[in-house]
């Protein structure tokens, strides 16, 4: 969440029953250094136990921190981690341009197959998961 300047990561448990955000300021340049000033946006992003935080500034750069989730009763991020870690500093990354990349004509050819009984399709499917182990 972006409010006033300041970024936000928040965690809550969902079960057994729904909690209340804990809110972690992501803007503190002692634990959090690099963050950009001019923040106006802000992206969230979880896979396993990691947390993404995108923010885009006014004049259109990307800067990334990174938090761990710390199970518990109740959960809580980890976003200051060590010292060379790549959990608390914020990273400027590759900026974006309009239509980069472009989108793969096709791509949903190579879709797994549905199960409708298309042999054909499955024996395919499996000669390329095949290919590409013995590549």
């Amino acid at each position: 969440m972006l409010s006033d300047g300041v970024t936000y990561a928040g965690i809550r448990d969902l079960t057994p029953n729904v909690t209340p955000f804990i809110w972690y300021d992501l803007t503190d340049p002692t634990l959090h250094p690099g963050y950009p000033s001019n923040a106006c946006a802000v992206s969230v992003a979880s896979q396993a136990n990691n947390v993404s935080v995108q923010v885009l500034t006014e004049n259109g750069e990307v800067w990334e921190t990174r938090c761990e989730i710390v199970p518990g009763t109740p959960d809580a991020l980890d976003c200051v981690g060590e010292p060379m870690d790549d959990i608390g500093p914020w990273f400027e990354l590759t900026t974006p341009t309009p239509g980069d990349p472009p989108l793969k004509k096709g791509a949903a050819k190579d879709k797994a197959p549905t199960d409708k009984g298309d042999k054909t399709k499955d024996k395919i499917t499996t000669n390329r998961f095949l290919g590409q182990l013995n590549a």
